[in-house]
């Protein structure tokens, strides 16, 4: 019996129907702004609505969500999708759109580091952690196989911390500096040009990526004194381009003296779909 994932993530709704053996059978993409409009519910009916009509109603084995937002029990507690609606219960959503045996639901960055674990790098390293630099930038940790939620299941979200950036005098969130929407506020601040992370790649704009890769490394070196991984991973849309800014970042960050906090190896994830895989574990 075939299975449904669905990841809903910041800039595009990616759903696949799986055969029991998790080969593809059918993959879609839909734009994320197109159908949230901070609405809550209202959004949720109108996406899968449309993921019902590309895909039918088939009985599914399962049904897995892969959500960009805080995502406990199944429940998505909050997110910025679904404006100040909080505590939306999927299921009897999905219910009225497809027939399914089993349904799961879970934030999207956890995803993407269980399929890594199951399907990726975890089988070699049992500890990592899983660095989504995407749209915006967020770690997951792996322990002895093991996922570092948190009490509240949001562990991992030091990207929200401020850094101490010398060129604005001043601070920024991680978050604001490390990822595709803060090289393209950083081009503007810095170097005072509005340029997309994608255009900075593509003309290669060496000042731009060698200011991002700066910070990157600094970064991966914080979050290795935190959580002393063995290897570091990495995930998201910004890997695409990782042949232009991985080499340096390594360099950076190899460079630091304290050696023994360092993770031994960085690599770029070679998973198809890890949100979606993720989903249904």
């Amino acid at each position: 019996m075939n299975s449904l994932a669905v990841d809903i993530g910041g800039t595009k709704i990616r759903f696949i129907v799986y055969s029991p053996k998790r080969e593809i059978i059918s993959e879609y993409s839909l734009p994320t702004m197109k159908y949230f409009h901070k609405e809550g519910a209202k959004d949720l009916h109108s996406v899968f609505s449309v993921i019902n009509r590309q895909v039918g109603t088939w009985n599914f084995q399962a049904v897995g969500i892969s959500f960009n937002g805080i995502v406990k029990d199944k429940i998505i507690q909050k997110s910025s999708l679904l404006g100040k609606i909080e505590n939306i219960d999927l299921e009897p959503i999905l219910q009225k759109y497809f027939s399914f045996k089993e349904y799961f639901c879970d934030n999207d960055v956890f995803c993407m580091t269980k399929a890594e674990n199951r399907y990726g790098i975890g089988k070699k390293y049992a500890s990592f952690i899983f660095v989504n630099l995407g749209t915006g930038i967020r770690v997951v940790a792996v322990e002895n196989n093991n996922l570092i939620r948190g009490y509240k299941n949001i562990a991992g979200e030091i990207c929200m911390n401020p850094l101490w950036v010398k060129e604005l005098n001043s601070f920024l969130t991680i978050e604001e500096m490390i990822s595709g929407r803060g090289i393209e506020f950083l081009s503007k601040k810095v170097f005072h040009k509005k340029i997309t992370a994608e255009k900075v790649f593509n003309d290669n704009n060496i000042d731009i990526i060698t200011f991002f890769c700066t910070y990157l490394a600094q970064f991966l070196i914080d979050a290795s004194f935190f959580y002393n991984p063995e290897i570091i991973v990495f995930g998201g849309s910004l890997i695409k381009s990782s042949n232009q800014w991985l080499p340096l970042v390594k360099t950076l960050y190899s460079s630091h003296p304290m050696k023994e906090f360092l993770a031994t190896e960085i690599i770029v994830s070679k998973l198809d779909f890890p949100a979606s895989l993720g989903a249904l574990l």
